[in-house]
């Protein structure tokens, strides 16, 4: 019996360890919990603080697509200084053009078809006086021919023109 109570003894302090540890664990159980808890509302908290995700992808869209229109704005002005340049040459080389005696009689403000219908009328002018000289020079070639045949005949040799051995007509130029 004596056994007995020993390892009843000894049961009793093990189950009395045991209990306190049990206890110890359940509390720890209980303030791991509560902490969980805490842990949890922290984390809804800072969930609520954060900003949505879909706002930020918008945001981050909308920083991108500006930046893309700084950039092409930057291009886009470059070529408008280009063509400014561009188009202030052409001033400057029209400006030079009207200045030319060909266009004295069209107004400071004429226009492209205005400069281009005068153009076409100072051509036609001008081939008309090429035309006129043309046939004046043709017809100087052909005296001027006609004169050294004429200088050249001798009585009694054929004429290169007619052939004929007698020469009473010769042609006199008055003054080609």
């Amino acid at each position: 019996m004596k056994e007995l109570e020993k390892s009843v003894a000894n049961e009793e302090s093990r189950l009395e360890k045991g209990t306190n540890i049990f206890d110890e664990t359940t509390r720890n159980v209980e303030n791991l919990r509560t902490a969980k808890q805490q842990l949890e509302v922290v984390i809804k908290e800072g969930r609520n603080a954060l900003p949505d995700l879909a706002l930020l992808s918008e945001i981050r869209a909308w920083y991108n697509e500006r930046n893309s229109l700084g950039k092409q704005m930057s291009v886009i002005d470059k070529e408008i200084e280009k063509y400014e340049e561009q188009e202030k040459e052409i001033r400057e080389s029209r400006a030079k053009l009207l200045a030319d005696p060909l266009f004295e009689l069209l107004p400071s403000d004429a226009g492209y078809t205005e400069c281009s219908y005068h153009l076409k009328e100072a051509t036609e002018k001008v081939k008309g006086k090429q035309y006129l000289l043309g046939e004046q020079e043709s017809h100087l070639r052909v005296k001027e021919q006609l004169k050294s045949y004429a200088e050249a005949l001798k009585e009694g040799s054929p004429c290169p023109i007619c052939g004929s051995l007698h020469h009473p007509g010769k042609y006199k130029s008055g003054g080609i």
